[in-house]
């Protein structure tokens, strides 16, 4: 695929995966537009040659990047990634869903090309049967795995109704330089 002059939106281009994703895209010559709260993305992980907006996802105000950036592809990143905080209160995941089918009615509405999820490999729960195959059963083991998997749905649903294309990825244990980790505490300035 030819990058070059492309226009992306990466919902939490500041956290982790998002923030390495839009540094690779911006090396290949594309434009890109990050959507974070910060929550749990961090303003050092902004690429300096992207366009940021700090809103959450779930925010109705979002349509009015999607209509004034008008980007071709959507990355959604932008997910609570503090399981145990979920496990303690599912509610944390509201957002997630709500703020995932905010972005699909505005990939519908505004005609972007694709959507590309990022969703977790632990969809099959401890499933024996390693390595895990796409068609294992879902087998949710946290509040966190239940969004994810509804997101999904939603993606699914907007392919057959709308023709959206998409990619999900399922990542396992992803790991490296710029993850949270348990000493990096969340505080209410982030």
């Amino acid at each position: 695929m030819d990058f070059k002059n492309k226009k992306f939106l990466v919902a939490g281009g500041a956290g982790f995966i998002g923030s390495a994703t839009v540094s690779e895209l911006i090396k290949r010559g594309a434009k890109v537009v990050i959507v974070d709260n910060l929550v749990t993305g961090r303003k050092e992980n902004i690429n300096e040659k992207a366009k940021f907006y700090q809103i959450n996802i779930a925010d109705p105000k979002l349509e009015n990047i999607f209509k004034k950036e008008k980007p071709e592809i959507v990355y959604n990143f932008a997910f609570n990634v503090l399981v145990p905080k979920a496990v303690e209160n599912p509610l944390i995941e509201m957002d997630s869903i709500s703020g995932g089918l905010n972005i699909l009615m505005n990939c519908k509405k505004y005609g972007v090309k694709k959507i590309i999820f990022s969703s977790s490999g632990f969809l099959y729960g401890n499933t024996k049967n390693l390595p895990a195959k796409e068609t294992e059963p879902v087998s949710p083991i946290s509040p966190y795995i239940v969004s994810k998997n509804a997101v999904e749905n939603y993606i699914r649903f907007f392919n057959k109704a709308y023709g959206l294309p998409y990619v999900i990825f399922r990542y396992a244990a992803v790991y490296g330089p710029g993850q949270i980790t348990e000493r990096w505490q969340i505080t209410s300035e982030n």
